[in-house]
């Protein structure tokens, strides 16, 4: 391959990819119009971490590393393009594998993965595993009433009591189980009595 088609490859390749992430936002903002209940899902996801102008900010960084290898794949040598292809899309996959999953996830099963790896964990007695999992699993799906029950367990063989109950809660809102329900007031009652003995 010539120097100008390997160039020519790289500029192509970027021009794909950013396609694909205008592509992406107009799919998304479209899917948001068809299922508005993904909205509210979005925005949990964008302020769970309480600066959802960080987000922004990436996404504005990510457009703009793909609009900048454009001519630095075209002019720079062959060296400094080559370097630069192989970190910008080391970037880009480090940064979509693991920030930006929970974001750009919107399958019906989303968090299904993790809340196994957490589930699994709990029956091992793996505390701190079963809290990490079952905790990404509740910020990638909030709306798991399962899921949130299995934290609520886990946050309680923590020791973590007042995370314990409000994971407690939010099993019980979100799902017509009755076990949900039954647990949360025998942990209230279990905390009032303990916090009565104190």
């Amino acid at each position: 391959m010539s120097n100008r088609d390997q160039r020519l490859t790289f500029v192509i390749l970027w021009l794909f990819a950013l396609m694909n992430y205008i592509y992406g936002d107009i799919a998304m903002t479209f899917s948001l119009f068809v299922h508005p209940e993904q909205l509210a899902r979005l925005q949990q996801g964008l302020t769970a971490g309480g600066n959802e102008n960080f987000y922004f900010l990436g996404g504005a960084i990510f457009m703009n590393i793909a609009f900048l290898m454009l001519p630095i794949s075209w002019l720079a040598s062959q060296r400094v393009a080559r370097w630069a292809n192989m970190g910008a899309g080391m970037i880009f996959t480090l940064a979509m594998a693991t920030i930006a999953r929970p974001l750009v996830n919107f399958s019906p099963y989303a968090g299904r993965e993790e809340a196994e790896l957490g589930y699994d964990a709990l029956k091992r007695g793996d505390n701190p595993q079963a809290l990490r999992w079952l905790k990404d699993s509740v910020r990638i799906n909030p709306r798991s009433g399962g899921t949130w029950y299995n934290l609520g367990i886990a946050y309680q063989r923590a020791k973590q009591y007042p995370q314990a109950l409000d994971a407690y809660r939010r099993a019980a809102e979100l799902s017509p189980e009755p076990v949900h329900q039954t647990t949360l007031n025998e942990f209230e009652e279990w905390l009032a009595q303990r916090q009565s003995g104190e």
